[in-house]
């Protein structure tokens, strides 16, 4: 499903991020 990639997709960019979930919260 579409939805289960972009979800994997930012969880990944959050990794990457680190700690920088402020950015993505609006997001969710």
């Amino acid at each position: 499903m579409v939805v289960e990639l972009v979800a994997l997709v930012g969880l990944g960019v959050v990794a990457r991020l680190g700690r920088r979930d402020r950015l993505v919260v609006p997001r969710y």
